[in-house]
């Protein structure tokens, strides 16, 4: 059967296949314009976070997508798309397991920021990441130093 378009129409299997759950509302999501990632959010509640910014157009974008995750999983995904992508309605990513400011593992660990860059220096551990002035490294490079 074909429709309006002259495309062929999915059966009510496939349309079930492909649903995606209401309850599935937790993820990161991605906002674009122009073909282009501008910016990479997550929240527990997608849907009402894309429309707030719709209303709010903090971010112009003319399409979304979404990845759902696990709430245990939000800061790492996210902060792994942001440095990934660097998309320019991005500030910063969130401290994660992966990548963090020397504030950040400062304020994580309790260990005086001159220290961890004595350490960095040290060792020859450079910035992976720059996103808004702001140098991200990598926390394993880390390890040593940190309780």
């Amino acid at each position: 059967m074909t429709d309006t378009r002259g495309k062929g129409m999915k059966t009510h299997d496939e349309i079930i296949s492909e649903s995606i759950s209401l309850s599935n509302r937790t993820g990161i999501y991605f906002l674009i314009r122009d073909g282009r990632v501008v910016y990479v959010g997550q929240s527990v509640d997608v849907w009402s976070r894309i429309a707030h910014h719709a209303g709010a157009n903090r971010h112009i974008f003319d399409s979304y997508a979404f990845e759902p995750c696990s709430r245990d999983e939000l800061n790492d995904l996210e902060s792994e798309y942001i440095m990934a992508l660097k998309p320019v309605g991005n500030m910063g990513a969130p401290l994660s397991e992966r990548y963090a400011t020397l504030k950040m593992i400062k304020r994580l660990k309790g260990i005086n920021q001159n220290t961890l860059k004595r350490f960095a220096r040290m060792r020859g551990i450079e910035p992976v990441h720059q996103l808004s002035g702001t140098w991200y490294y990598r926390v394993a490079d880390f390890a040593e130093v940190l309780p």
